[in-house]
C-alpha cells in the first residue's frame, strides 16, 4: 500500500515504518532508493521521506531528520518540540468515529469534545506539509531514547515522569505517538475508521500469594510481634485457612466479574524465592501455594514477575524454570517487580530468557504513557541499533502509584482513569491499568478500592 522514496534505509527508519504501518495497522510497506522504480511503483500512497522534496516525483513529502539515520545514543541530544493543533475537521472525525457517538449526552459530547481542544505536543518541528517528522517522533519515543542517556532516577534507581522530556517541560504524558500518528494518516487520507481499535486490558500482579499463611514460622512470629493490630486477623487466616490475599478471594472473582468483549486478562507472579524488604513472596514449594497458581492457570494467562535483582540473568532464569514447572507450561510473559525497567539492561535479559512479551512500559509513580503510545510495539535496541523479538505492551495507570505515590483519593483516582480511557478511545489502542491481589482484598489500607478498579475496567470512556 505504500511506497517509500529514501535516501537509503537505516535500521532506524526500516524499524518505525514497518511498526508503524504494517505491524500495527497491517499496511503494506515497500522502499525505494531510486526514483525511477518508486515513480512506476504501483503503491497507492506514495512517500517521500528525504531531506528534500522532489517536486518531479509524486507523493506525500516528510521531511527526514538527520536522526534517523544516526548510531547509537547522543548523550546532550534534545528534540525540538512544537505544538499542534487539531483541525475542526479532525476533531469531527475523531468524534464521529466512536461507535457510540450519537448515543451520548450532550454533557458527554461536551467532555469529549472539550479535550480535543488543547494543543498537543509534537517533536523534531519542519517546514514541509505536514509540519513535523512523525516518524523521528515515532522512533524517539518508542526506542526510549531518554533513557538511555543519563538521568536522576528514583529511590530504586527508576525512571520517573519528572525526569522525562515531557515531564521537564511540565506538560501531560499522552500518547504522542498515537495522535500524531492519526494526523500523518489524515494528512495522507487514511480514515480513522480503517485502522481504529479501542479495548482494556486489565493485568493483576501478586507479590505475595497469600497475606498471613505459608510465610514460615519466623516470618510468622515475627509478624505478631511487628503488627499486633493484626493479631486477629492473623490467627482467622491461620485456622481457617481463608487467606485475604488468596487469588481464589481477590483476582479470579474481579478478573471474572469486570471481563467484557474488548477486555484482556493477565496475571504475573512474583516467583523468587528471595526473602527480602523488596521480594516478599511466601514459600513457593507449598502445594497451597502452587495450587493456588494452577487455579489462576486455568482462567488467565499467566506470567512471570521477575523479582527486584542486581544478578537478573541468574534469578530470574531460576524463577522462571520455577513458575514453568508450577503451570507445566512455558512462560513467554513478564512484567518487572517494582516496574524496574532499565535500559538496555532489563529487556537484555528477557530476551535472553526467550521472554516474548513484556508489560512492564509505564511509570511507577505517575500516570500516562512512558513510550507516548498505548499499542504494543517491539522493541528496537538502542546498544545494537537492531529490533529485536520482544513486544512490548505499555500500561498507563496502577493502583500503587495513584494512592501511594500520588496520594490521590479514591474518587480522583477513578476520574483519572476515565481520562486516560477517553484520550485512548479516541486514538485508539489498549487502555491498561495494574492492580495487585493485595488491592483488590481491600485490606492493608485498600478498603473501598475495589469499585476504583471496577471502573477501570469498565468499557465506559466517561464518568460525569
Amino acid at each position: 500500500m505504500f511506497a517509500v522514496l529514501v535516501h537509503s534505509i537505516s535500521p532506524r527508519i526500516q524499524y518505525v515504518f514497518k511498526e508503524l504501518l504494517e505491524r500495527r495497522h497491517g499496511f503494506f510497506v515497500r522502499f525505494y532508493t531510486e526514483e525511477a522504480p518508486f515513480k512506476e511503483a504501483s503503491e497507492p500512497i506514495k512517500i517521500q521521506y528525504l531531506t528534500q522534496k522532489k517536486a518531479q516525483l509524486p507523493g506525500f513529502f516528510v521531511q527526514q531528520q538527520e536522526f534517523m539515520t544516526q548510531n547509537g545514543v547522543d548523550e546532550l541530544f534534545t528534540p525540538e518540540i512544537g505544538d499542534l493543533l487539531l483541525t475542526g475537521e479532525q476533531k469531527k472525525e475523531l468524534l464521529y468515529n466512536l461507535p457510540d457517538w450519537e448515543r451520548k449526552t450532550k454533557e458527554e459530547q461536551g467532555v469529549l469534545g472539550g479535550f480535543l481542544e488543547k494543543p498537543f505536543p509534537i517533536l523534531f518541528p519542519t517546514k514541509d506539509d505536514l509540519g513535523f517528522d512523525f516518524f523521528a517522533m515515532a522512533f524517539w519515543f518508542l526506542s526510549r531514547y531518554e533513557e538511555y542517556q543519563s538521568f536522576k532516577g528514583d529511590n530504586l534507581g527508576r525512571f520517573t515522569f519528572k525526569e522525562s522530556f515531557l515531564g521537564r517541560k511540565q506538560l501531560d504524558s499522552l500518547p504522542a505517538v498515537d495522535i500524531a500518528q492519526y494526523v500523518f494518516f489524515n494528512f495522507i487520507g487514511i480514515p480513522i475508521s480503517q485502522y481504529h481499535k479501542f479495548n482494556i486490558a486489565a493485568t493483576v500482579d501478586i507479590d505475595m500469594v497469600f497475606r498471613f499463611r505459608k510465610k514460615g514460622i519466623f516470618r510468622i512470629i515475627g509478624g505478631f510481634i511487628k503488627n499486633p493490630r493484626y493479631i486477629i486477623d492473623r490467627f482467622v487466616s491461620l485456622v481457617s485457612k481463608l487467606d485475604d490475599f488468596a487469588p481464589e478471594k481477590t483476582v479470579i472473582p474481579f478478573l471474572k466479574s469486570t471481563s467484557h468483549p474488548d477486555f484482556k486478562s493477565m496475571v504475573f507472579v512474583l516467583s523468587s524465592k528471595k526473602k527480602d524488604t523488596i521480594n516478599k513472596q511466601v514459600l513457593l514449594e507449598n502445594p497451597s501455594v502452587k495450587n493456588q497458581i494452577k487455579r489462576l492457570q486455568a482462567n488467565f494467562k499467566i506470567g512471570l514477575h521477575p523479582s527486584f535483582s542486581n544478578n537478573l540473568n541468574n534469578d530470574w532464569s531460576a524463577e522462571k524454570e520455577w513458575l514453568e514447572g508450577v503451570i507445566d507450561n512455558p512462560v513467554t510473559s513478564a512484567r518487572l517487580h517494582y516496574v524496574r525497567l532499565l535500559f538496555p539492561k532489563s529487556y537484555s535479559a528477557l530476551c535472553e530468557l526467550k521472554i516474548k512479551e513484556d508489560w512492564s512500559m509505564g511509570f511507577a509513580e505517575s500516570v500516562g504513557f512512558r513510550a507516548g503510545t498505548s499499542y504494543p510495539f517491539s522493541w528496537f535496541n538502542l546498544e545494537s541499533e537492531k529490533e529485536t523479538g520482544l513486544i512490548v505492551y505499555p500500561f498507563q495507570i496502577m493502583d500503587v502509584a495513584c494512592k501511594n505515590y500520588m496520594n490521590l483519593s479514591r474518587e480522583n483516582s477513578t476520574s483519572k482513569g476515565y481520562e486516560l480511557k477517553r484520550v485512548v478511545n479516541l486514538f485508539g489502542g489498549t487502555f491498561c491499568f495494574i492492580v495487585h491481589n493485595e488491592s483488590l482484598s481491600e485490606k492493608e489500607g485498600w478498603k473501598g478500592w475495589k469499585c476504583v478498579f471496577e471502573s477501570w475496567a469498565n468499557p465506559n470512556v466517561i464518568n460525569l
